[in-house]
């Protein structure tokens, strides 16, 4: 029987498990965005910033939607609001749709890499702190 090949092997397989809880189980946590969705929010992200430009350039009305939300006034900005065309609402409501998904995305990737920390460093010690007891214990055997 080889010992060192059979802690290897489960140290393989351990090693994954923990890999798969910590993103199965922290994402959603860390996030609060069901795991089904983590994928298609990151992915959602990066294809609404390559929209971005071009909702930008269709929202035209941005210096005055900025005055009217810097006044801090509600009635301001619903008078801005009503006084849009139906084409200017809808360029800002996409505009707002796809920043909004960009802050998702981020939000979620930014989350993966921080759990990643977690789901790497554990498995590495145990690999080292077996490795250690592996050496320290094959000086035990007879020559």
């Amino acid at each position: 029987m080889n010992m060192r090949r059979g802690f290897w092997r489960l140290w393989l397989v351990a090693s994954a498990a923990w890999v798969m809880l910590v993103f199965a189980i922290g994402l959603p946590l860390v996030t609060k965005v069901p795991l089904w969705q983590v994928l298609p929010a990151i992915t959602g992200g990066w294809q609404s910033q390559r929209e971005l430009p071009e909702a930008q350039a269709a929202w035209t009305k941005q210096a005055e939607y900025d005055v009217a939300a810097k006044a801090g006034d509600r009635s301001k900005i619903d008078n801005f609001l009503r006084s849009l065309s139906a084409e200017e609402r809808h360029s800002l409501q996409m505009l707002t749709l796809v920043e909004a998904e960009i802050r998702a995305g981020q939000d979620v990737t930014e989350a993966a890499f921080t759990l990643s920390w977690l789901a790497i460093v554990p498995p590495l010690v145990l690999l080292v702190v077996g490795a250690a007891i592996g050496w320290a214990v094959s000086g035990f055997r007879r020559p």
